[in-house]
């Protein structure tokens, strides 16, 4: 036959790292470079055959509610968590098929702050570590003590940019 299309869902940390989501980084990371070789074997071999990678950003889920705990046969049950900074799942689907009818081989579908960290890690990588670093240090410190709800940990960091510009800008005049 020799002609196909292959989509594949990634994430968005698998373009760049995420405070707190190594392992769920690297498992990304492995699942976008695998595809990203896939597509230029492809290309050489059977042109007709496509690959279309997808990078959602946050999407609303229950993921919380499932996820495992140090201990794997445990699940955290967190209900509740907060998605309101998340990008609702039917829009996420729908730009998704999108994405796959029009045969892009890369798409990132996101809302607007980890779509714009993505740009700033792609295009200024050392820009973007900077601006994670400055925002998550604190954060990341007590949502792992247990101060800071990680379902909040997205607000806390919007919050934390423009706070500690507002302060870097009293501090020049």
């Amino acid at each position: 036959r020799g002609e196909g299309h292959l989509a594949v869902v990634t994430s968005l940390a698998g373009k760049f790292g995420v405070p707190g989501s190594s392992g769920y980084c690297a498992s990304k990371f492995a699942l976008h470079g695998f595809f990203e070789s896939l597509l230029f074997e492809l290309a050489a071999l059977y042109p007709n055959i496509k690959v279309t990678m997808i990078a959602p950003g946050p999407v609303v889920s229950d993921v919380g509610r499932h996820a495992v705990l140090d201990d794997a046969s445990k699940e955290a049950g967190i209900e509740g968590m907060d998605n309101s900074a998340k990008m609702p799942t039917a829009r996420c689907a729908h730009l998704m098929s999108v994405a796959i009818a029009n045969k892009l081989e890369e798409v990132w579908i996101s809302n607007h702050l980890p779509l714009l960290m993505t740009y700033f890690m792609q295009y200024t990588p050392s820009f973007g570590r900077w601006v994670v670093k400055l925002v998550t240090t604190q954060k990341l410190r007590a949502m792992v003590s247990g101060k800071l709800d990680h379902g909040n940990f997205s607000k806390m960091l919007i919050k934390s940019i423009f706070s500690r510009q507002k302060v870097e800008l009293e501090k020049k005049q």
